[in-house]
């Protein structure tokens, strides 16, 4: 059987316990037995391994965020690596529904920039020990590094947010750009800036989230889903409200908001967009946008109604 190798570099499990980064090797053992590789454990000093107590790390786990080939937003990795005779594939959540994607059609995303000392940040996770879940979502300013496994960000809040103390030491953040409060969810906007889908600068539509942590490149984050009038919804992360109503149609009497999904009697979900002047729309994950081969909201009422607005 052929004995695994590896470059400088490569992530790797040690079987024993722990991931880190080969740092140095191939170096034969003392009488050419075995081969040997030095390894930096996270949160540990280097240490030489035997090739067959290593095992690489797969490109993506579970969690993972990743650029996917043909989609212009993220997707997350939910499921794998699974292989076969052919490939290695994931189960990935896009914005089309869930589907798997080859490891070849998937690219990591840029890691973000370090957390450093005065980062102005929002704590995404805070200590599983003590006062457990009272400090995620505030806002503060990072005033020391501490041990990377042991609650490694001391966090002083800002006034008037409810923080029971004025300092504490948490488990994750994430940077922050500005102090400005988020648009809210449901506000009509105009699209400013979305990496990956600059078709949709100038589009106006409805803000569907403004929690989201995707990041494009470089510390750029995308707060923002925004649910524009043509059906589609990118991470978005500059917008600006705007004062036009929503698009709306009226149909035996009942007003429908084109910004918003409607539910019909058989529990499938449908979007709807003006295309040429004619609404129309269709039903399922997959819609990524409307166009004029889809279905008018005249006969999505007749044949699948009644339709119920969702609000969530």
């Amino acid at each position: 059987m052929a004995v695994q190798t590896f470059n400088v570099g490569d992530r790797v499990r040690v079987l024993s316990g722990g991931d880190g980064e080969v740092t140095y090797g191939p170096v034969n053992s003392t009488f050419d037995t075995y081969k040997l590789f030095v390894v930096k454990q996270d949160g540990d000093e280097e240490r030489a391994f035997k090739a067959s107590d290593l095992e690489p790390l797969p490109t993506f786990a579970v969690g993972d965020k990743a650029k996917m080939d043909g989609e212009s937003d993220p997707v997350a990795i939910i499921g794998g690596p699974f292989t076969n005779r052919y490939h290695k594939w994931f189960v990935v959540r896009a914005e089309v529904g869930d589907t798997t994607a080859s490891e070849s059609d998937l690219t990591a995303l840029p890691a973000p920039a370090p957390i450093v000392v005065g980062d102005r940040v929002r704590v995404t996770e805070d200590d599983p020990y003590a006062r457990t879940g009272e400090f995620v979502g505030m806002l503060g300013t990072v005033r020391r590094l501490n041990h990377p496994l042991r609650l490694p960000y001391n966090v002083e809040f800002d006034a008037d947010q409810g923080a029971p103390y004025t300092r504490w030491n948490v488990t994750s953040v994430e940077k922050i750009s500005d102090e400005s409060v988020r648009v809210p969810v449901g506000t009509r906007v105009r699209i400013d800036r979305a990496k990956w889908a600059e078709q949709t600068h100038g589009m106006t539509g409805v803000v569907e989230s403004n929690t989201e942590t995707w990041r494009a490149e470089d510390d750029d984050t995308h707060p923002y889903i925004v649910r524009i009038d043509n059906g589609s919804g990118p991470h978005v992360a500059e917008l600006t409200p705007v004062d036009e109503p929503a698009d709306t149609f009226e149909h035996y009497g009942i007003t429908y908001d084109l910004s918003v999904k409607y539910r019909d009697r058989e529990s499938n979900v449908w979007r709807f967009a003006r295309v040429d002047g004619v609404v129309r729309g269709d039903w399922g994950l997959h819609r990524r946008s409307i166009s004029a081969e889809d279905s008018t909201l005249s006969y999505a009422v007749d044949h699948y109604g009644p339709l119920t607005k969702l609000t969530d």
